[in-house]
């Protein structure tokens, strides 16, 4: 297979694709993301994020799992466990970043919203969708150890 066949972005083929080209418009974005920033104070800490870091700390994420699908993709169980761990991974990504994107800031900084809340719930989505990628991992690992066994995992002694 040539090289060029290998890393093209033919997603019906690889669908861990998707990784990389959500981690380049990520990265893109980090470049034009206007001067916004999150505070978060936890008792005496207060941190200020600026979403330009956290643009490039997403992408920096993406393009691993992107990386990790590369070298263990001939182990995987199926196409439809990447695709589920993509849009499960990608998709709450993006909504946190919309949904930020397009709250006005003051109801935002309000105590009476609970912004926290859904971005914890969108956290939690994509946190929970890797293992999607530990199940798939198995599922290839038993299959070829199944296939390699003649099928039969356990043998009946009698």
């Amino acid at each position: 297979m040539k090289a060029s066949n290998y890393y093209s972005l033919n997603l019906k083929k690889r669908p861990f694709q998707i990784f990389v080209l959500t981690s380049v418009v990520l990265f893109i974005l980090s470049f034009f993301s206007v001067a916004k920033s999150t505070n978060v104070s936890v008792n005496d800490i207060h941190i200020e994020i600026s979403w330009n870091i956290v643009y490039k700390v997403l992408s920096a994420f993406l393009l691993l799992m992107w990386l990790l699908y590369i070298f263990i993709k001939k182990r995987l169980l199926s196409k439809k466990l990447i695709w589920a761990h993509a849009l499960a991974t990608i998709l709450p990504i993006l909504a946190a970043i919309i949904y930020y994107n397009f709250t006005p800031q003051d109801r935002l900084q309000s105590p009476k919203t609970s912004y926290w809340a859904i971005y914890s719930m969108l956290l939690f989505v994509a946190v929970s969708a890797q293992f999607i990628l530990i199940l798939n991992i198995a599922g290839g690992i038993v299959k070829r150890l199944t296939k390699k066994r003649g099928r039969v995992l356990i043998h009946d002694t009698h």
